[in-house]
């Protein structure tokens, strides 16, 4: 008889016995990366396959992934999730946090910006993690407040704060629209004006810096004092 050279199958093909006349492509979901298989082998999580006679599988496109093998496309990640290649699943995306129903949202003192967390803006504070909009200083913490302390999380009113030339002092409770703030006072309202330092953020009635020469009998106390020289 006539004598017949064999040839391997190249990669992405099989034969699953010698002496076959044909290679057969593997199907999707499948690759063979060598020479000579005789079987395909699966795609790996993470991975996908989506023709024939594949010789390597494909990783999942940013954003996407699966958690089986033999996968022939990639699913989307949950919302404001993206595929690790390295833990092989999906993985909150950077500025997310994940919250006790293992979806990705904001953490306290940040809101959704179209598709990342950022701080709240000045003169507002966000309590609870979510996606929502942060509260406003001046609705809910201090009548006239439009900063927040700088260097502190913006995560409770106690961030809210008047702004330069200004302090805080308790509501007027003769007053009930005012029962629940306090409220930003300008510090020129003071009886000696020149007597107080009111170069920083946050002050309160309480903290309210006194020039050298200047007292007061308590830190509540309005009145302002100027010392007698003798």
């Amino acid at each position: 008889g006539l004598a017949t050279d064999c040839f391997s199958c190249r990669p992405g093909k099989y034969a699953p016995s010698p002496g076959l006349p044909d290679c057969t492509d593997c199907v999707t979901g499948t690759y063979a990366s060598a020479e000579g298989m005789t079987s395909c082998a699966q795609c790996q999580k993470g991975k996908h396959s989506n023709s024939t006679g594949a010789a390597t599988c494909s990783n999942c496109e940013a954003g996407k992934f699966n958690d089986y093998e033999g996968a022939v496309v990639c699913q989307l990640c949950p919302q404001h999730m993206t595929y690790s290649n390295t833990e092989a699943t999906c993985v909150c995306q950077p500025s997310f946090i994940k919250d006790a129903n293992f979806s990705c949202t904001c953490k306290p003192g940040e809101t959704l910006d179209i598709d990342r967390c950022v701080p709240c803006e000045d003169g507002r504070y966000k309590s609870q993690p979510g996606t929502g909009s942060c509260t406003f200083c001046d609705d809910t913490a201090i009548r006239g407040a439009f900063n927040t302390i700088p260097g502190i999380s913006k995560t409770s009113p106690a961030s809210c704060a008047c702004g330069l030339g200004q302090f805080s002092e308790p509501p007027d409770e003769d007053n009930p629209e005012e029962i629940l703030h306090s409220i930003c006072k300008h510090c020129s309202e003071t009886n000696l004006p020149d007597g107080v330092n009111c170069s920083q953020v946050g002050l309160t009635l309480a903290t309210l810096p006194l020039k050298d020469g200047y007292w007061r009998s308590s830190p509540d106390n309005h009145n302002i004092v100027e010392c007698e020289n003798h």
